[in-house]
């Protein structure tokens, strides 16, 4: 049985919601980055090469982004992926 319950899917009693605090601690500084930027997901999404709901489901945490995306979204940012990562861990430690 699956069924969605927020940003959650449930799948036979099993939350698949990520536990590690680094997964929304990234979404967060996509998102804060982006609009610092004053970027739509969508203009992000054309200057990383990818698709506009996949940016919506990573800043949502209902995706967990490959390296490889990361890296393009880090790019769409004009930022390197270290310093997203690094930020996303000093935030996922408070």
């Amino acid at each position: 049985m699956i069924f969605a319950r927020g940003a959650a899917t449930i799948i036979s009693g099993i939350e698949t919601r990520p536990k590690d605090p680094l997964i929304p601690a990234f979404a967060t500084v996509l998102r804060r980055r982006r609009e610092m930027l004053d970027l739509s997901q969508e203009a992000l999404a054309r200057r990383a090469g990818i698709s506009t709901v996949f940016v919506g489901r990573v800043e949502s945490t209902r995706n967990q982004p490959t390296i490889n995306s990361m890296q393009k979204l880090a790019k769409g940012l004009d930022a390197r992926l270290s310093d997203l990562i690094r930020e996303a861990e000093a935030l996922a430690k408070r």
